[in-house]
């Protein structure tokens, strides 16, 4: 089944300011009998049409990024189980502002406008994250899964909120457990103020975490779930053919694979960090091998576009082993919002 939210919609408020009627205190000498004047000459109106063109949206550019916080849990155990061998982690009041404060740091460093992130646990999470970030960003959300003391994607970003739109359910592929493994987050946002004023979308952005390799790798659901977020994106391209469309996430698997064959081959997506030499590529290591499992696509048909030579994957300076106290690396690109649009 689908989750779809509207977004709630606060009025922007017109303020109009009147002069009142009064009466004017004359000065000396002055009266209330018109002057004497000659009569007036009266010229003929101009009567040619005036054509008002509506305002341009303007080219912007926007940085994208996407980032596994690494088990952003807060400090209420919220499972009540939160011992060693728990899945749920109940941090102490010192060891929570710790992660908060450096995975913050991590986030502004990137100077993006959009982070998708995976691996937050809680509405508090990522309101106290926010409160770190509020001169960044304008707001957030959280695709908050049904099981207490999860771990779940968020998505910080700016511009006006449209819809929010979170999905759960496998459209496509051939899984035996017919859901997304983590809430496949969208946004409809208006950024542009000519956007804004049509209450039309010219930025859809989509936050994903597919399935684990860990434990039982199922490779079906995770493939069910890269042809599920396929559709979804290239559906949006044709819904909304003047916004820029992104999804970002880690998505557990690398390139050659079948999920991330299913999003790129038939061309309808762009994979943006494709253009990278394939190790310069990587996000993520494990047993001495490394693995590009975060990623970043655009739809193609839409009005987007992708600045070629910006997609980056970003470690922390001391090594290539994580970003931030994660043991993902983050990925960021930039895009143009608008690219064809003449600026004024």
């Amino acid at each position: 089944m689908h989750f779809e939210k509207k977004a709630r919609l606060v009025p922007a408020i017109a303020f109009m300011f009147f002069l009142p009627a009064c009466g004017l205190e004359l000065g000396p000498g002055a009266t209330n009998e018109p002057a004497a004047h000659e009569p007036a000459t009266i010229e003929p109106a101009n009567t040619d049409s005036v054509t008002i063109e509506p305002a341009a949206p303007v080219p912007q550019k926007l940085t994208i990024a996407t980032f596994n916080v690494l088990k952003l849990f807060d400090n209420v155990c919220d499972s009540g189980s939160c011992g060693p061998s728990d899945f749920e982690t109940q941090y102490s009041s010192t060891e929570y502002n710790k992660k908060l404060n450096k995975v913050a740091e991590g986030i502004r460093k990137l100077n993006a406008e959009v982070v998708f992130l995976q691996e937050v646990e809680s509405p508090k999470a990522i309101g106290d994250l926010h409160s770190r970030l509020k001169d960044l960003y304008s707001s957030y959300v959280i695709g908050e899964g049904i099981h207490k003391g999860s771990l779940n994607t968020a998505i910080l970003y700016n511009g006006e909120l449209l819809f929010t739109l979170f999905h759960d359910d496998l459209t496509a592929g051939n899984s035996s457990i017919p859901y997304f493994s983590r809430i496949f987050i969208e946004l409809q946002l208006a950024v542009d103020p000519v956007a804004q004023e049509a209450k039309k979308p010219d930025l859809i952005v989509f936050c994903a975490h597919f399935r684990s390799k860990a434990g039982a790798d199922d490779g079906a659901r995770r493939l069910a779930e890269a042809k599920t977020a396929h559709d979804y994106l290239v559906e949006r391209a044709g819904q909304y053919p003047e916004a820029l469309i992104v999804m970002g996430g880690d998505l557990n698997d690398y390139p050659g694979s079948e999920p991330l064959k299913a999003l790129e081959e038939d061309g309808e997506l762009l994979r943006v960090a494709a253009e990278l030499p394939e190790k310069e590529q990587a996000t993520y290591y494990y047993g001495g091998a490394t693995y590009a499992l975060d990623h970043l696509f655009m739809a193609k048909k839409a009005a987007g576009a992708y600045i070629s030579g910006t997609a980056a994957v970003v470690f922390d300076a001391a090594g290539k082993s994580g970003y931030a106290g994660s043991d993902h690396a983050a990925l960021k690109a930039d895009f143009m919002l608008h690219p064809e649009a003449s600026a004024p």
